[in-house]
């Protein structure tokens, strides 16, 4: 996807999420939350929030997979900072450290208003072989 060549995955068009831009330090990622997204408080749903920013640090990553190999997470946090209701998101990704087997990633998410919503944090493994192979997969 970043690199032109994979189709925008089914997750990120039904959810409207649009690949801003992409640099081997981070990716940018937008979606517009309106009301269908809220919780039963009326918030945007938190979901939405970590969709987003696990989107943008996993295209960021996929772009940077070696030859021959996929990327995956081996953990993902987020810490929602303040509320959040309807309008633009910004999800904004960069790279803490790439090894050769191993990247770790930060993304800040924004609000229509520009400030930080959420913060996440993922560690991405480079797994030999093509998704849905099984290599690398312990057996069930």
């Amino acid at each position: 996807m970043a690199k032109g060549t994979m189709p925008i995955p089914a997750y990120d068009r039904t959810m409207g999420f649009r690949l801003v831009s992409w640099s081997p330090e981070g990716a940018v990622m937008e979606g517009d939350a309106d009301a269908r997204f809220a919780n039963p408080t009326g918030v945007l749903h938190g979901g939405v929030l970590t969709g987003l920013a696990d989107s943008a640090m996993g295209i960021t990553v996929g772009g940077l997979a070696p030859a021959g190999t996929w990327a995956t997470n081996t953990d993902l946090q987020v810490r929602f900072l303040r509320p959040t209701w309807t309008g633009r998101l910004r999800a904004t990704a960069r790279v803490v450290r790439k090894g050769r087997r191993v990247v770790v990633m930060e993304c800040d998410v924004t609000g229509p208003d520009g400030k930080l919503v959420a913060r996440a944090s993922s560690t991405f493994l480079f797994v030999d072989g093509r998704p849905g192979d099984k290599t690398g997969q312990a057996d069930p």
